[in-house]
């Protein structure tokens, strides 16, 4: 086949190429010579299809452009942080070809070497083999020897030279003469205008031969397995296949230092706790309240009673009264369901244990002892309707720490001068009446541990609240429950804010992030550049690059998962609780994952139209 020029010109602030025409030919080393700025890397840019940009036309015989291109420039161009093996493998994931490969150019024992512990002319070589890696029928090499001394410029020449096929151009720019008894045609390039100056006849047999398999004969690569493979001399050899993302984020072990994840796992991390607190604190609460107040207890009017589906499930408790001596009796339940059993319900003294102990008010005991203080009158006897009783512990008074724990009980909404006396006891003597909040008391067993129970109860027998502007709202029977919705209401409240406030928060962040990712790759345009000259797909680079990204992303959400995990073990442990998670925190961080990452795919991908040319170039 042959590579022909037709009139090709290319200005940038000055002509470069003027009127270039020229028939290349298969089989055959051309060697371009010039002094530097000529238009040699510009010619070559051409010829490889990295600068599409010019007037004339390039073509191939029969319009056959060969799909792959090698190229060796002068410097290597290895990346830092990868072995020369990883190197290769990053262009083209095939173990076995880049061993063959390393036979072949007498690098095999260098594969498994950073680029920093080659020498210039070892480097080389690796970047020759990078050059077959896909068995180019084109190599473009821009002077490969300039940073070389007389020896190894001399070995890489040899090298280039053996490289020659009957189906393969080699086109080499240099102005250097280690290549001029080895081409098969030396052109030069004067300030953009191209001439013959020298074809040899008699050329010596090529130093190396390449044999490496042709693109028919290799494998498609599959990323991320293991395989066991025989080389050449029968021993074996375990490979390794790595992804893009693996080698990237090799050279960038920075992405995992805790410094660079923390804001975004801490991000997530206060989402999550925020979400857990919002979608757990009622049912924590609830469960928590248990243990110190009666959370048992339901008002109901007769007529809810008497409609009520399942009465099996609910104890009764009628409204009792007596009066004497200017003080009333009121019923007192047992301590379980009893509102004296919360802190600070009783000033003094202690829960009464027995059938005829008691617990007085404040003011029934100045009326029943008015010679002795409140302390004094626990464990004293007195009389009342007939019957003798002991003072097991005296009341608090009515306040506003104390105000929810006497509402707790509609029987205890108007009480002053009162005794309490066991339920059991009082009501062989008391008259059952009507009580004046037209609420019965009851106790449903275990709503506190049954949600299901509770729903149903909770239906049956909420009453509308009386609250001015809350006509319409429909408030569970028991004061601690309000209390823990109302408190639940709020948290709500803030949770909305909170999301309004992660949205409004989590744009900026995706502009700032984009403004971030966009002078990152500007710092590293060349690098991806190079990287789709050395026959990466584009595809492949935003991969790799997202993948960075991605890896972050994934690492700060797991760690925020981390810390949310070691709080609510914390919590559970502690509390013997069951926290967890609420599905729209953790649905949330996922969204703003996602959209972190497509803000980060968007503007790679923007990035990456640019041409090969315009990223090597900068």
């Amino acid at each position: 086949m042959r590579l022909r020029l037709e009139h090709v010109e290319k200005t940038f602030t000055r002509p470069v190429l003027r009127d270039v025409s020229y028939v290349f030919e298969t089989g055959k080393m051309y060697v371009i010579k010039g002094v530097s700025g000529c238009g040699k890397t510009t010619l070559l840019n051409v010829l490889g299809g990295i600068d599409s940009e010019y007037e004339g036309r390039v073509s191939w015989e029969e319009d056959k452009r060969p799909a792959r291109t090698g190229y060796v420039f002068q410097k290597s161009l290895l990346l830092d942080g990868l072995t020369a093996r990883e190197n290769l493998l990053l262009i083209r994931n095939d173990p076995s070809r880049i061993n063959k490969l390393g036979r072949e150019l007498g690098i095999g024992d260098l594969l498994d070497k950073l680029p920093s512990a080659l020498s210039g002319g070892e480097r080389q070589r690796v970047s020759v083999a990078r050059a077959l890696l896909n068995d180019p029928l084109l190599i473009l090499a821009d002077e490969p020897t300039a940073s070389l001394d007389g020896d190894n410029s001399d070995r890489i020449a040899a090298l280039l030279a053996g490289l020659r096929r009957q189906d393969r151009l080699i086109i080499v720019a240099t102005h250097e003469d280690c290549f001029d008894s080895l081409a098969d045609v030396i052109l030069r390039l004067d300030y953009g205008v191209l001439k013959t100056e020298h074809a040899l006849k008699n050329l010596p047999e090529p130093g190396v031969q390449e044999s490496c398999l042709s693109d028919e004969q290799i494998p498609a690569s599959e990323p991320c397995i293991q395989l066991q493979q025989d080389d050449s001399a029968g021993t074996k050899v375990r490979l390794r296949k790595r992804t893009h993302v693996y080698y990237s984020l090799k050279r960038h072990p920075q992405l995992f230092k805790l410094k660079a994840l923390l804001p975004l796992a801490f991000a997530f991390w206060l989402l999550l706790l925020a979400g857990t607190v919002g979608a757990c604190f009622s049912r924590e609460a609830i469960r928590l309240y248990a243990r110190n107040f009666p959370m048992d207890l339901v008002w109901i009017t007769p007529e809810q009673y008497r409609d009520f589906e399942h009465k099996e499930w609910l104890a009764v408790y009628d409204y009792l009264t007596a009066e004497d001596k200017g003080v009333t009796a009121y019923y007192l339940m047992p301590e379980q369901d009893s509102v004296f059993r919360v802190k600070g319900m009783l000033l003094c003294g202690q829960f009464p244990q027995k059938d005829e102990e008691v617990v007085l008010s404040q003011k029934a005991a100045s009326i029943l002892f008015p010679e002795r203080d409140c302390a004094a009158c626990v464990g004293q006897s007195f009389s009342f309707c007939s019957r003798n009783w002991r003072v097991s512990a005296i009341a608090a008074e009515r306040n506003a720490a104390t105000e929810i724990n006497y509402m707790a009980d509609a029987a205890y909404w108007n009480v002053e001068a009162a005794v309490f006396i066991p339920y059991e006891s009082l009501r062989v003597f008391a008259e059952v009446q009507m009580p004046p909040s037209g609420y019965l008391m009851a106790v449903a067993r275990g709503i506190s541990e049954d949600a299901v129970k509770r729903a149903a109860i909770e239906d049956a027998i909420s009453y509308h609240s009386s609250i001015p502007d809350e006509e319409d709202q429909r408030v569970f029977a028991n004061m601690y429950y309000s209390e823990i919705d109302e408190y639940q209401k709020r948290i709500d409240e803030i949770m909305m804010h909170v999301y309004a406030v992660i949205v409004l928060v989590s744009c900026l962040v995706c502009l700032y992030v984009i403004s971030v990712i966009r002078m990152e790759l500007f710092y590293r345009k060349k690098e991806l550049g190079y990287l789709q000259v050395f026959g990466l797909p584009k595809k492949k680079v935003l991969q790799m690059v997202l993948g960075e990204h991605g890896v972050k992303v994934v690492a700060g959400l797991s760690i925020g998962w981390l810390l949310t995990g070691i709080c609510v073990l914390a919590y559970d442990l502690s509390f013997d609780g069951r926290a967890y998670p609420s599905f729209l925190s953790a649905g949330l961080c996922l969204g703003v994952s996602l959209v972190y990452l497509l803000c980060i795919r968007l503007t790679i991908s923007r990035f990456l139209r640019k041409n090969v040319r315009e990223l090597i170039s900068g």
